[in-house]
């Protein structure tokens, strides 16, 4: 076989392996119209709205969707719930799981939802109880305080819970709360998607945390922009502009800045 003939045979070959991926891109295209048409129309026979969020894996067989309720009049936050839908042997399948004390979205709009392998990861602000000692009534009070948690569900039906905390040192292994970004939308996503994030236990807290450690956070531009996030339940915040967040916090993130643009 001469050099030409090898280069014909090769083209053809290449010819139809485009034809078969752009065949197999389609078919793959119409299940995912298709899986979602048919989710759109179980919600409807339950009488169940299309949820505003809902994130699809690549294929469609798996979505998450989210919703927010108002809590009980005596309940000082909304209600939170996941429903993560499942195809599987031609089957819907549907997992529901709820959290109480959820304020709002995280970062400001509803649209940061990731995927890790088969577990979706949320995040909001919702508030966190404790119990504190009051010497003047010699009795322990309930606190609410608002944090940045991180919701997580897998398809087995297992969900989790996390609290949300900030490395801002290479050695500090716990890190500050994030409610000090709650109004820095932009800051909150980079922390969100840094690239070192570890589980740790904090005895102070009898609770094992997700640390962001800020070495592994890519700073946009922006990161210093201000937006009043939009919750009515919401008491006013000291932290009205970055130039009032604590001068350790902001040097930090300077550090940082400087440091990823060398």
């Amino acid at each position: 076989m001469n050099k030409k003939t090898e280069i014909r045979i090769g083209l053809i070959l290449l010819m139809f392996a485009q034809q078969a991926y752009s065949m197999e891109a389609v078919e793959q295209t119409s299940l995912v119209e298709i899986r979602k048409q048919i989710l759109g129309e179980y919600l409807k026979k339950q009488e169940i709205d299309l949820p505003k969020l809902m994130k699809w894996n690549s294929d469609a067989s798996m979505c998450l969707a989210v919703g927010i309720t108002k809590g009980a009049q005596d309940d000082k936050g909304n209600i939170l719930e996941l429903k993560h839908y499942k195809y599987f042997d031609k089957k819907l399948s549907c997992c529901s799981h709820s959290w109480v004390n959820f304020l709002y979205c995280l970062p400001h709009d509803l649209s940061f939802i990731n995927t890790q392998g088969d577990q979706y990861e949320f995040y909001g602000c919702g508030y966190e109880s404790k119990f504190v000692y009051s010497p003047e009534l010699d009795v322990s009070k309930e606190v609410l305080r608002r944090e940045v948690f991180r919701y997580s569900v897998f398809p087995s039906g297992v969900k989790k819970t996390e609290l949300c905390y900030l490395s801002l040192y290479k050695d500090d292994a716990i890190g500050i709360s994030m409610r000090y970004f709650l109004n820095f939308p932009v800051l909150l996503k980079a922390i969100m998607t840094s690239s070192m994030v570890t589980e740790v236990h904090i005895p102070r807290l009898m609770k094992f945390i997700r640390l962001y450690h800020l070495a592994g956070v890519s700073l946009p531009e922006n990161y210093t922009a201000y937006e009043k996030a939009k919750n009515k339940n919401e008491e006013l915040d000291e932290y009205t502009a970055f130039e009032k967040l604590p001068l350790y916090i902001r040097g930090s993130l300077a550090s940082r800045k400087s440091e990823q643009e060398k």
